[in-house]
């Protein structure tokens, strides 16, 4: 081979390494989808699930990676800094795409320039729950109860920023108790102590009380959803209490910003579809869970309008978390 000959045939594999994923490359490979809160949560549960039908579409292998920390943060920063290939994924719920950049200023990523959204995997609302020995089976007991022991007016969420957080913010602005919040690394760790008589009460994504509360661990005394939540029919909503708190979160398919559009398409298709199978949208539900797919565009609809709605509230409340 001449000089010519073998500058040219380099100049051809150069070119072919540099030629970017396409869907099709999906094939036998390994994705990781970084779900950024620790193990034993619904989140995590109906993150394995859907990866499992990933695995079973896109003749893959799917792997599901926790990196919990930082109120979700550090999941989301191994995601920022992973290859754009479409091999990994963010798997996470909406507070560190919508509500944090409104309250840390020094986040480290930004939700919208730094990742392309995939899909929605399904939306969730939030409950309030206390250890069943507590003499309060109602939220207006509850808050009397508050009232007459404002010392143990403690409360457990996934984080400080969260949508949980600032729901306990708001109940503490409606009752005139003051409230000391207890950010915890996951919610399984605060259902824990609350099992334990730990902590007095905590909110979380109503999916993650489910399966403690009709087991009798817990007891679950109001949610923040418009309608109550279909794994727990009997717990009315906080305004059906006449308390006048509401709020409906999601869980995001993010991959990094550069992903191919025919990946990111590739993988929106296989998530909805795994959505929507009726063996993991049963599931889903009996978690507390909504099986509601959205498309990549739909996400990006969402995201940009819950961060807009969300943002007043945030601002307005004062809160500025610990970097």
């Amino acid at each position: 081979m001449n000089r010519r000959q073998l500058l040219c045939a380099t100049v051809l594999i150069t070119s072919a390494c540099a030629v970017p994923v396409t869907a099709q490359d999906l094939s036998g490979k390994t994705i990781t989808i970084v779900y950024n809160f620790a193990a034993g949560s619904s989140g995590d549960a109906s993150a394995r699930l859907i990866a499992e039908k990933m695995r079973q579409s896109l003749n893959a292998t799917v792997i599901v990676d926790n990196k919990a920390g930082g109120s979700g943060r550090i999941g989301v920063m191994a995601v920022k800094s992973a290859k754009p290939d479409g091999l990994t994924l963010l798997y996470t719920p909406f507070a560190p795409m919508t509500l944090y950049p409104h309250s840390y200023k020094q986040l480290g990523y930004d939700p919208f320039k730094d990742f392309k959204p995939v899909a929605i995997a399904g939306t969730n609302d939030y409950g309030l729950a206390v250890n069943p020995s507590l003499p309060v089976k109602t939220m207006g007991e509850f808050v009397e109860w508050l009232r007459k022991n404002p010392d143990k007016a403690s409360y457990g969420t996934t984080g400080g920023g969260t949508v949980p957080h600032f729901l306990g913010v708001s109940l503490s602005n409606i009752t005139g108790v003051p409230m000391t919040h207890i950010p915890f690394r996951g919610s399984g760790l605060a259902v824990t102590d609350i099992i334990g008589g730990n902590l007095p009460f905590m909110i979380t994504t109503t999916s993650d009380l489910t399966v403690h509360a009709k087991a009798g661990k817990i007891r679950v005394l109001g949610t923040s959803g418009k309608q109550r939540t279909h794994a727990l029919p009997d717990v009315l909503t906080f305004k059906e209490q006449g308390i006048a708190l509401e709020a409906v979160g999601w869980y995001g398919f993010f991959a990094p910003a550069g992903t191919p559009d025919a990946v990111v398409a590739k993988l929106s298709n296989a998530i909805t579809a795994g959505v929507k199978s009726p063996e993991v949208a049963e599931k889903l539900l009996n978690m507390g869970l909504n099986p509601e797919a959205f498309s990549a565009a739909d996400l990006a609809v969402r995201h940009k309008a819950d961060s807009e709605r969300w943002e007043p509230v945030i601002k307005a409340s004062g809160f500025t978390p610990d970097q």
